[in-house]
């Protein structure tokens, strides 16, 4: 009677522990349920003491420093068309305009990316744009292109070679004009104007001969 006793209450105790067990594992799986993933917080920006988060600094971005007149911008466009007179004059005057186009167009690059000199560039370049149609629409087909090291200049039809100099003569005229008008009220600016106007004024000698 003892043993079943014994044996009963072994049971009981076996089916307690058990069941105890069973709780105990059920809540530990809660808890792990809530516990927090750290996986999700990778790469997260992170909180200075204070709470704000931290941010980087924005790229600083450097601005191109913008050039005013000057004596050496200013020399190189005079030395530029003052260079067509022995550059265009020694060639026959069908070559000269074709010629005398191109070093417009080089002073006027001259002047890229300098806003002190905008209203000279595009005066200049408007001149050569002028220049240049006058050799397309009169252009000799026949007559071979002269080379000089890197540049190629055409000519215009004998026959007409005098009339259209003689028009190109006149957008350099209107052009200096133009340049002088353009100058405004600053004597700074005008010293630059006037030297690059008289320097366009002085190629129309090149059409002459």
């Amino acid at each position: 009677m003892k043993i079943r006793t014994l044996a009963a209450m072994a049971t009981r105790a076996s089916a307690a522990l058990a069941a105890l067990a069973l709780v105990i594992l059920q809540a530990g799986n809660g808890m792990a349920a809530l516990a927090p993933d750290d996986s999700s917080l990778e790469g997260a920006p992170q909180a200075t003491a204070q709470g704000v988060l931290l941010a980087e600094p924005p790229l600083a971005v450097e601005r191109p420093i913008l050039l005013a007149f000057s004596e050496s911008n200013t020399n190189r466009v005079v030395r530029t068309l003052s260079g067509a007179e022995s550059e265009c004059g020694a060639l026959s005057s069908e070559y000269r305009l074709d010629c005398l186009q191109q070093a417009y167009g080089r002073a006027a690059s001259a002047m890229s990316g300098k806003p002190d000199y905008d209203s000279a560039r595009s005066e200049i370049s408007k001149a050569g744009r002028s220049m240049k149609a006058l050799v397309d629409q009169n252009l000799d087909a026949k007559a071979k292109p002269i080379q000089k090291g890197a540049r190629r200049y055409r000519a215009v039809k004998k026959e007409v070679a005098s009339a259209v100099n003689k028009k190109g003569e006149a957008i350099i005229k209107e052009t200096a004009t133009r340049l002088l008008r353009s100058a405004g009220s600053s004597h700074h600016r005008k010293t630059h104007y006037q030297r690059i106007a008289s320097a366009v004024d002085s190629t129309k000698k090149i059409l002459r001969s």
